[in-house]
C-alpha cells in the first residue's frame, strides 16, 4: 500500500514535467528507478511522502532543501550512497542512488535536471536548483 501511494505521488511529479499542450513527456529511466528505490529503500524511515518519520528527517520541504540548494548534485548523491539506508549503508547501487537523487530533486524543485544523467560522474556538473515557489 505504501509503495503504491508513493508511486502515485512520484508519478504526479513526473507528469508535472510534461510539455505544454498535453503531449506526454518520454519516460525517464531515472524516474522509474527513483520510484522503485524510494518505495523500497527510503519510505520506511523517511515516510511515504518523504516528510520524515520517527527515526529519519524529511527529504523534502524548505528546511531540508535549504541545505542542498546551490550545491553540486554529486554531494547529495555521495551522502546517500555512502550512508543509506541506515541499516545497510553503502548497499545502494549507483543507478538506484541516481534515481533517488532525481526523485528528491523533482520533489523539491520540479526540475528534471538529474533525469538524463547516465552515471554519477555527470552529477558533478549539475547545481541543485532552487526550490519551487
Amino acid at each position: 500500500m505504501a509503495a503504491g501511494l508513493l508511486a502515485l505521488g512520484v508519478l504526479g511529479v513526473a507528469q508535472a514535467q510534461s510539455p505544454p499542450g498535453g503531449a506526454a513527456a518520454p519516460p525517464q529511466p531515472a524516474v522509474d528507478r527513483g520510484v522503485a528505490a524510494v518505495a523500497t529503500r527510503c519510505a520506511l524511515c523517511h515516510g511515504e511522502q518523504m516528510i520524515g518519520g520517527d527515526h529519519a528527517p524529511a527529504l523534502k520541504g524548505p528546511e531540508f532543501w535549504s541545505q542542498w540548494e546551490g550545491r553540486p548534485a554529486r554531494e547529495l548523491y555521495s551522502r546517500i550512497i555512502s550512508t543509506m539506508p541506515l541499516d545497510e549503508p553503502g548497499s545502494l547501487s549507483e543507478q538506484e542512488t541516481i534515481g533517488i537523487v532525481d526523485f528528491i530533486v523533482r520533489s523539491n524543485t520540479g526540475s528534471a535536471a538529474v533525469g538524463s544523467v547516465p552515471d554519477a560522474s555527470g552529477l558533478s556538473a549539475i547545481t541543485l536548483p532552487p526550490a519551487r515557489p
